[in-house]
């Protein structure tokens, strides 16, 4: 408490008119780092509009909200390794329901077209924003891309690629591979 209230400035006594222990500073800390992540999680997909067929454009936001929020993602190890998650899980952040409700206009349209299969849209984003999160922050964390992946383009393009096969339909997946192929 003495180093953080000195970097800041202050008397530790201030800090203690703030947080009543340094359990309730560091999940203030988590929840605001939560919080700016949870922005531009939003302004990220926002930006990619209607439902993604650019899976490798998914695929780079959520590589690059892990990049830009590392000390997030360490203090969530922190907080599950140390308190059980306990901070973390009691964060109000889910941003699938607002990306679902993004997606869910193109979405229809292309189940309407046959050009995606039919799932439960909030699930699924949910899903896959929370995997690719979690696995881009155990790379990050532990280690670079894989001998498979030698590098974030490629290996972007894998994952995206086995996102396609498994929300589109074979038509639209093939149609798709053919023009992966012609670039």
């Amino acid at each position: 408490m003495r180093d953080i209230a000195e970097s800041a400035g202050m008397a530790v006594s201030n800090i203690y008119n703030h947080f009543a222990s340094k359990e309730d500073l560091f999940a203030g800390v988590l929840g605001r780092r939560a919080m700016q992540m949870e922005v531009q999680g939003l302004r990220g997909y926002a930006e990619l509009g209607t439902f993604p067929h650019e899976l490798e454009g998914l695929v780079a936001l959520v590589r690059g909200l892990v990049q830009n929020n590392e000390v997030f993602v360490r203090l969530a190890v922190i907080d599950f390794t140390e308190f059980g998650g306990a901070h973390i899980s009691g964060l109000t952040i889910d941003i699938a329901p607002v990306v679902e409700a993004l997606f869910r206009p193109g979405y229809e349209r292309d189940r309407a077209e046959g050009r995606v299969r039919d799932f439960d849209l909030l699930t699924v984003t949910r899903f896959v924003h929370l995997a690719l999160f979690g696995y881009f922050a155990m790379v990050r964390l532990f280690g670079g891309p894989s001998e498979l992946f030698r590098d974030e383009v490629v290996e972007n393009r894998e994952i995206a690629g086995l996102l396609e096969h498994g929300l589109f339909t074979s038509d639209a997946s093939q149609a798709s591979e053919t023009r992966m192929e012609t670039k």
